[in-house]
């Protein structure tokens, strides 16, 4: 599932530069995608089957000297990004999963895009998100 969520992440035109790491945003500028920690079933049904959620963060790190603008344009980066994932919902472009028995159903940003972290010429930013989908026995 992280490899597909990974490769959706990377047809985002925002990206500076095309690279998205798995649990690790690198010592400089950077993205990685995070699983969270959740309970993965939602609700189970009588068939075997079940609705599933797989919850991730997308974390960024951009370079950060304090100053009022660079903090602006990296929280537009953030809003941008957040509404970048709502128009692919829209649209129903999701992750291919290459798994027939699984069926996306949406995405959804749970909660909207803050800062993380700092460094001293860093700072880390968190969007947290989740894919649903149905899973068939």
């Amino acid at each position: 599932m992280i490899e597909a969520v990974r490769d959706f992440i990377l047809t985002c035109p925002l990206l500076k530069d095309g690279h998205v790491r798995v649990d690790y945003t690198g010592a400089e500028i950077g993205y990685s995608i995070d699983p969270l920690p959740v309970n993965p079933v939602l609700k189970t049904y009588v068939d075997g089957g079940s609705k599933r959620q797989y919850a991730f963060a997308f974390n960024t790190k951009e370079r950060f000297s304090g100053d009022e603008m660079e903090s602006i344009e990296n929280s537009g980066f953030l809003s941008d990004f957040s509404e970048w994932l709502e128009e692919q919902n829209v649209a129903g472009n999701f992750p291919n999963l290459n798994d027939n028995k699984k069926n996306i159903s949406d995405i959804e940003v749970t909660n909207s895009g803050f800062l993380f972290g700092m460094e001293p010429d860093y700072a880390s930013y968190q969007i947290q998100c989740r894919f649903l989908y149905t899973q068939e026995v």
